[in-house]
């Protein structure tokens, strides 16, 4: 089973989870290293910005894997 970052508590990681999860985990990553950039010189809503665009990237990488590509079953997508 995969490691679990993120999702329910006390949830197990549903089944068909791996076929997503090396882009989840490499989005995180990315946004970690969005997280910790400098802001300096940057309105505290742009400073923002880049971590909002990551996780709208996330979220739309799960939705097309459910409903356009039908790659991923419900269980994954309501995880």
């Amino acid at each position: 089973m995969a490691s679990r970052r993120f999702g329910k508590k006390g949830g197990k990681v549903p089944q068909g989870y791996d076929i997503i999860e090396p882009v989840i985990e490499a989005l995180e990553n990315e946004l970690r290293d969005k997280v910790k950039e400098s802001n300096a010189g940057k309105r505290n809503s742009e400073s923002i910005w880049p971590v909002h665009q990551m996780n709208w990237q996330k979220s739309r990488y799960v939705y097309d894997m459910y409903f356009t590509y039908h790659r991923i079953p419900r269980k994954v997508y309501d995880y």
